[in-house]
């Protein structure tokens, strides 16, 4: 399969105005007053006659990551997303992963925070710091400023971006790669590529983009070796990751870690998250 691009762009637009049913109108509501940062705990419930949230995994962690650096202040002005790359696809996911949250302080000093999101149907999930996060279809009161930095593929299962948020002079920087996981998609045998594109932040928060080649030598006993090329910078490269339905994963150290998965009905594409080197991203690529 020929991997394709798309021409990078830049564009602004108030949340409220993308054209997607997932994360068109998604909000949280606090249970209480005047939580400190790490104390959040939101939550709304959502109602059977609320339309499934294709991207409320992406809305859950993009407003999480709001609250957690501005506390529950509150707003009305709703969530603004610059998007570097390509426009992000509406895509049915039903497995994310993210990388940790790394939270520059106003203070220089850097606090490192774990994220998840569960796609779940009508609602979506999301924990940050040990908090859940559940988000519907509703009216975001919440607000700020967040850039998606894209991978540049013509996906058709995966979305895969690196994310930049800052808020009265505190900052964070994550990654999100999200897909359609189907059992058993893999083939029993053979060998197979698969080739895209990672982007991530550097620790001075400047977008690094590069190539990103993921192989199987021995899909009969599938372990995959992954290797990243980001511009400017070192080769990274993880090597013999056994695949376990359908998803692979290394942690060697805390900043030094890679989770992926294979996506679509025959794992023709593939994405996840790292961090290493300083840089946080995500990659995606698509099978040759």
């Amino acid at each position: 399969m020929q991997h394709k691009t798309k021409p990078a762009i830049q564009y602004n637009q108030q949340i409220n105005d993308f054209g997607w049913s997932a994360i068109m109108h998604c909000s949280l509501q606090s249970e209480e007053n005047n939580l400190t940062k790490r104390d959040q705990i939101m939550k709304k419930k959502c109602p059977n006659s609320t339309p499934k949230c294709n991207w409320g995994c992406l809305m859950a962690i993009l407003v999480a990551g709001v609250l957690f650096l501005q506390g529950c202040g509150g707003g009305g002005g709703g969530i603004n997303i610059t998007v570097d790359g390509p426009p992000l696809s509406d895509i049915d996911a039903n497995s994310v992963e993210v990388s940790d949250m790394l939270v520059t302080l106003q203070d220089g000093s850097l606090d490192r925070v774990s994220v998840s999101c569960r796609p779940s149907g009508i609602c979506e999930e999301a924990n940050i710091g040990g908090k859940t996060i559940v988000v519907d279809a509703s009216e975001t009161n919440e607000e700020g400023n967040v850039t998606f930095y894209n991978t540049l593929g013509n996906w058709n299962d995966t979305e895969a971006g690196a994310v930049y948020q800052r808020l009265d002079g505190d900052a964070a920087r994550y990654a999100i790669a999200a897909g359609i996981v189907y059992p058993n998609s893999l083939p029993a045998q053979g060998s197979a590529t698969w080739s895209g594109d990672m982007v991530g932040l550097d620790a001075n928060n400047r977008r690094v983009r590069g190539e990103a080649v993921l192989t199987i030598s021995d899909l009969s006993n599938p372990q995959v070796d992954v290797t990243l090329k980001p511009q400017a910078h070192s080769v990274m490269q993880w090597n013999n990751l056994p695949v376990v339905s359908g998803r692979f994963s290394q942690k060697r150290r805390v900043d030094d870690y890679i989770r992926g998965e294979f996506y679509g009905q025959r794992a023709q594409e593939t994405g996840g998250v790292f961090e290493k080197n300083g840089i946080v991203g995500a990659f995606g690529a698509v099978e040759q």
